[in-house]
């Protein structure tokens, strides 16, 4: 979707490093950077509150302790498979569609923002340093778009195709 507008002032780009504060992105910090067991994680500590206030946690409707520890416990999992394999992509994976790809969005300078799924994943690349990852683009800042089109001959969707490719690895 290509779209005007201030959506993109007022959100980090991937790039400034600010976008950390987010849940997914601290917990594989605090999991894979400061080695803290799963049940000192802010995630862990909040989904637990939540159980225990909800009977349920928000965010995947979890009933039980055992249940966040497991769903926890699985980014090791993913963790070391990326490690050991390489990034895949949902494709690869031979996941049917690519709802689980990292999102992200173009704002009108060119720069990458991250969108809102991923955020595990895309924290684990980064921890791996891993320069460049599959993404969904969601929605690109109309501004961006023009000039991919008006310095090419190609369609709109090439030329932002073009420009997307021109932008480099989101991670360095």
């Amino acid at each position: 979707m290509i779209l005007g507008g201030d959506w993109d002032l007022e959100v980090e780009p991937i790039l400034s490093g600010k976008w950390g504060g987010y849940a997914g992105f601290q917990t594989m910090y605090e999991l894979f950077v400061d080695y803290k067991p799963i049940e000192e994680t802010r995630q862990y500590q909040n989904m637990e509150k939540e159980l225990f206030t909800r009977h349920e946690t928000v965010e995947h409707r979890f009933r039980t302790v055992e249940e966040i520890v497991q769903y926890l416990e699985g980014f090791r999992n993913i963790f070391n498979e990326i490690k050991e394999n390489g990034y895949k992509s949902q494709h690869e994976l031979e996941k049917p569609y690519s709802l689980n790809e990292i999102w992200v969005n173009i704002g009108r300078a060119g720069e990458v923002i991250w969108a809102g799924n991923g955020s595990h994943r895309l924290a684990i690349a980064i921890i791996l340093g891993i320069e460049s990852v599959p993404v969904r683009v969601q929605v690109v800042h109309r501004l961006w778009a023009e000039r991919c089109f008006n310095g090419g001959k190609c369609g709109v969707l090439e030329e932002i195709n073009r420009g997307l490719g021109d932008i480099g690895s989101p991670l360095r």
